[in-house]
């Protein structure tokens, strides 16, 4: 075999390598997003989670809710209680947007959470929060609530809501006799 052969042989196997080489790397940095996706979401169901949860393991705090959301009033210790509530509930959101604009979420997993956040802003209870401490969070989340309350505002829904948001009106409320459980 010639020298220029040889050097020809050469320089495809090295093409073939180099290509090879970038295919690899490109699944790699594919599993590697897919892994990162997948640790967001599961971060986030965490946080959605330890949220609920701390409402159903904390009677105190589901009572502070319960009463403000079927209207009645609360003591300023209570108000302040329920205000650190709502702003540890309204950074989950924000990181969830956050997520979403970043790719780590598919649209219909932000669809969820945008229309679970547009509940919230039909309680009082998030309106008062947002309205005293919007200044807390990012602008683009500024700029994602302001539009959602504007939209809330411009229905006539915008801190409107009661017991009814919660789940056709029946969440802590009694069955009406001769209803079934299931």
């Amino acid at each position: 075999m010639s020298p220029d052969v040889i050097s020809l042989v050469a320089e495809i196997v090295g093409v073939v390598a180099v290509i090879v080489s970038v295919l690899y790397l490109a699944n790699q940095v594919r599993q590697g997003t897919e892994v990162a996706r997948s640790v967001a979401r599961q971060g986030i169901a965490d946080a959605a989670m330890a949220e609920a949860s701390s409402v159903v393991d904390n009677p105190e705090l589901a009572k502070l809710l319960y009463t403000e959301i079927s209207g009645g009033s609360l003591e300023p210790h209570e108000e302040y209680r329920l205000q650190l509530f709502v702003f540890r509930s309204l950074r989950l959101y924000e990181n969830v947007h956050y997520q979403f604009t970043r790719g780590m979420l598919e649209p219909e997993e932000w669809a969820a959470f945008r229309t679970n956040l547009e509940l919230l802003f039909e309680l009082n209870v998030y309106n008062r929060f947002w309205l005293g401490q919007e200044r807390l969070f990012t602008p683009l989340f500024q700029e994602l609530v302001g539009e959602m309350r504007s939209r809330l505002e411009s229905s006539g829904r915008l801190g409107t809501g009661g017991m009814e948001v919660m789940g056709e009106g029946n969440w802590g409320q009694p069955k009406s006799p001769g209803t079934d459980s299931t």
